[in-house]
């Protein structure tokens, strides 16, 4: 099951833990290399001429610490800058930024006037048909959603494509971040689930009885899509990404889970924390993954080696 509020703790373990544990398959104590050069571990004493701090998000061992608690600490270190720039990202908004907000909240207003019509009409049309759909779908915005997103980190290691590697631990990191928000949120709002409430609008402040607000399975969901859309090519994975996670949102108000301002304030969380997250690496990448040159001993003499 998902984890509530009690739960934060668990949710951030589990996303640091696999990402830390499949980045250090790939970045042991000290790795071989070819015959022709020092290993990798004896190499990090020779000094870099020319160079700049590497790829942030490649750091996985900080202080040289080895392993599994190498690249845990490397991961941590890495989820708070990130959740800190997330939360102070505001206080930089432009006029764009500050129009978006206002739109959101306009149309969240709307919903909330909408929500029990909305929600009466799919529920005249539920079907045997849409609760397979559910059946089958719905998993993917809690527990298929952390597989998935594993599989793609683990995948990029073993295949050793870097894209599909960030891929699957932006998503991770996407998850954790977007589920710890909805996950504090709910308690604090307090709205009855729709069986709870006969359909109707009620909420019960600093009342961890009662979690409608925001949906878990639309957040995770749409945390998940919107980074795999923002690191695919092309249209067809993101409409495909976007579709699933719609698909889910559409799901918990067939199950009289969640409302239409429920799913929408999941959705809005998950996609905005996805793309913050994917942008932000893609920024620190642009200003520290420049050229540059390390002179390496070898066997034979000296070599030099580019690095981009």
């Amino acid at each position: 099951m998902r984890p509530h509020a009690v739960g934060l703790l668990p949710t951030l373990l589990i996303g640091l833990g696999l990402t830390a544990a499949a980045l250090a398959e790939e970045t042991g104590p000290c790795m071989a290399e070819p015959a022709t050069e020092l290993p990798a571990c004896e190499r990090e004493a020779v000094p870099r001429v020319a160079s700049v701090e590497p790829d942030p998000s490649e750091e996985s061992s900080p202080n040289g610490t080895p392993g599994v608690l190498g690249a845990l600490l490397g991961e941590a270190k890495r989820y708070v800058k990130d959740t800190g720039a997330f939360f102070t990202a505001p206080l930089h908004w432009n006029a764009s930024d500050v129009r978006k907000a206002a739109g959101f909240g306009a149309i969240l207003t709307t919903l909330f006037f909408l929500d029990e019509p909305i929600y009466e009409a799919v529920q005249r049309n539920k079907s045997r048909f849409t609760d397979k759909v559910s059946g089958a779908t719905s998993s993917l915005g809690q527990q298929y959603a952390w597989y998935f997103s594993g599989a793609l980190l683990a995948g990029g290691l073993a295949l050793r494509q870097p894209g599909l590697r960030d891929t699957g631990r932006d998503a991770l990191e996407a998850l954790v971040l977007s589920g710890l928000i909805a996950d504090v949120l709910k308690p604090i709002l307090g709205r009855e689930r729709p069986y709870q409430a006969n359909g109707e609008t009620v909420f019960h402040a600093f009342n961890q009885h009662f979690q409608s607000y925001p949906s878990g399975h639309a957040t995770t969901a749409f945390a998940l899509a919107s980074v795999v859309a923002m690191r695919a090519d092309g249209w067809i994975i993101p409409s495909l990404a976007y579709a699933t996670a719609f698909t889910v949102a559409l799901d918990r108000i067939n199950d009289t889970k969640h409302y239409a301002s429920d799913v929408f304030t999941g959705a809005a969380i998950g996609v905005v924390t996805g793309r913050f997250i994917v942008n932000r690496h893609r920024e620190l990448r642009d200003e520290s993954g420049k050229l540059f040159v390390e002179l390496l001993p070898v066997r034979d003499g000296i070599s030099a080696r580019l690095r981009f």
